[in-house]
């Protein structure tokens, strides 16, 4: 869920910014110092790990996107993956068949999955964060 929550973090800071609103706020538990931040092929990668990834998608069909303390990104290991569908409630990527939990409010978070554009979601999530690549709530 870390990861999810410094990205709905950059995020929101991303979304200010092009909104003209420069006085957005940073705290410890919402953004992740980018010298800790693994991306992919990037220059920081989480320790030990093979294949960085963010969705299950990206793992082979034997492993799961497990989450990395102190990284946005996942790193693909063997495992079973979850089972909940998308926009499903959860409290950690672990839960969702897609690997990925995403906070829409303080208290609720659901499954998302990966996306290209608005066409690419599903109803229950019909918005694409294309800068995430995963589907969020309607405004």
């Amino acid at each position: 869920m870390r990861r999810i929550a410094a990205l709905a973090a950059a995020f929101s800071l991303f979304h200010a910014a092009c909104d003209g609103d420069t006085a957005a706020t940073k705290t410890p538990d919402t953004v992740t110092p980018a010298e800790d931040v693994a991306t992919p092929g990037g220059d920081v990668e989480a320790p030990g790990c093979a294949v960085e990834c963010f969705f299950n998608v990206e793992c082979a069909d034997n492993e799961r996107c497990a989450e990395t303390e102190g990284q946005a990104y996942g790193c693909c290991e063997v495992g079973a993956r979850g089972t909940s569908d998308t926009a499903a409630s959860c409290a950690s990527g672990a839960e969702c068949a897609s690997g990925v939990c995403i906070e829409v409010t303080t208290d609720s978070s659901v499954c998302s999955v990966p996306c290209t554009g608005d066409g690419t979601c599903p109803a229950a999530l019909p918005k694409c964060n294309t800068f995430f690549g995963a589907c969020i709530p309607a405004e």
